[in-house]
């Protein structure tokens, strides 16, 4: 009776545990749907929801609840900021384009879609024609997101500036112009008119007078017909035939035929390139002239240096965009600001016998072959000018 009695007892508490067992696997399992619930609700952005917190998983609910709170507060503000920065985006004047690896626009502001005169930018090719024309200055900018590479793409309107730019170089090349050509003209309308006054008022012309005036004006005229030639050669630049060809051994080229120029003696000339086996693709012949400008007028400038020790150095290199860039530098003296300001100006000179061609052909050469030559630095320490080739 009494083994009975203790089998009974075993038998009810084994049904109360497997009952407990049970309603908390249970509540487990409801447990882990809410969490579900909820994350898949998160993730489809649907926070039109709230646990109802009541009976024994009140407290649970609650946490759920107070989670869900917590990331829907974390979405809207996300959101908040995504519209402030797109109302910032749509007020700038500058065209802004975000472009995936696969070249998808994946956002354009109102400056891209009126710039751009597309109605809808989906793809980076739509763009990159339109921006070929020269009016449009753009800059490109890397960016990781989302797990992703991505890049900024900034464009602007340029014309205007273009514009400006262009009237100014008409202003100082009509200048030059003027100013060249009245001084071969003055001389030669004066003493014209003097022979001519002569013979008037004599009704003869000495021959020795005759002949030094006439020679006179054809030295003159010379002088004109050349400046003419010069001009035509800026004017009648032959078309780029752009060929591959590797920069180290063209520089030391060019520094071996500096180094026989008049003056060179003593001169350190230095060639770096990095890497060694670095090409370049543009007008081999075309390019020679710009080089040696740039070496003949560095030979000249150090002409005039107190340095113990005077030098050339051309340095080359590559960067991760394929840009090459060459930089032909001196110790010679500074380029004074306001020659700085007209050196690549058609006939500006500040040598005597110079013709004011050299700078200003190598700079229209560089134009012409899609690349840019600009003074980089001049100062006491050092002259740079510095050869961009985009990629």
């Amino acid at each position: 009776m009494e083994s009975d009695s203790w089998l009974l007892l075993l038998a009810a508490v084994t049904t109360v545990f497997l009952c407990i067992v049970w309603r908390m696997h249970r509540r487990h399992r409801s447990q882990l749907r809410k969490v579900e619930f909820l994350f898949n609700a998160i993730d489809n952005l649907d926070f039109a929801f709230r646990f109802p917190a009541r009976g024994a998983s009140r407290t649970f609910d609650m946490a759920l609840n107070r989670i869900k709170d917590i990331l829907t507060s974390a979405h809207y503000a996300q959101a908040e900021r995504e519209r402030y920065y797109e109302q910032i985006l749509s007020m700038v004047s500058t065209a802004i384009l975000v472009v995936d690896e696969q070249g998808r626009v994946v956002l354009s502001n109102d400056a891209a879609r009126r710039m751009l005169e597309c109605e809808f930018i989906t793809h980076i090719s739509q763009v990159e024609q339109r921006i070929s024309t020269g009016r449009f200055s753009v800059r490109r900018n890397a960016v990781g997101l989302n797990g992703g590479r991505m890049q900024l793409w900034a464009i602007s309107d340029i014309s205007s500036e273009l514009v400006l730019q262009e009237i100014t170089s008409w202003e100082k090349l009509i200048r030059v112009l003027t100013h060249e050509i009245m001084n071969g003209v003055a001389p030669v309308t004066s003493l014209s008119r003097t022979l001519l006054d002569r013979m008037e008022n004599s009704g003869t012309l000495r021959p020795d007078t005759l002949r030094q005036g006439l020679h006179t004006i054809h030295s003159t005229s010379e002088q004109l017909l050349r400046f003419v030639e010069n001009y035509r050669s800026l004017t009648l630049l032959p078309t780029p035939a752009p060929q591959p060809f590797y920069v180290k051994p063209f520089l030391e080229r060019m520094l071996m035929l500096a180094r026989a120029t008049d003056g060179a003696e003593g001169l350190l000339m230095e060639c770096s390139v990095s890497p060694a086996d670095l090409m370049l693709y543009a007008d081999e012949s075309l390019l020679t002239h710009v080089f040696t400008n740039l070496l003949k007028n560095a030979v000249e400038a150090l002409q005039t240096s107190a340095a113990q020790t005077r030098y050339i150095r051309v340095e080359a290199s590559i960067d991760e965009a394929e840009t090459v860039r060459i930089r032909v530098s001196n110790n010679g003296p500074a380029i004074p600001a306001d020659v700085a300001e007209q050196m690549f100006v058609p006939f500006f000179t500040t040598k005597n016998g110079g013709s004011g061609i050299g700078l200003s052909l190598s700079a229209r050469i560089m134009q012409a072959s899609g690349a840019r030559m600009e003074l980089e630095e001049s100062s006491e320490r050092e002259t740079v000018f510095l050869l961009t080739f985009d990629a």
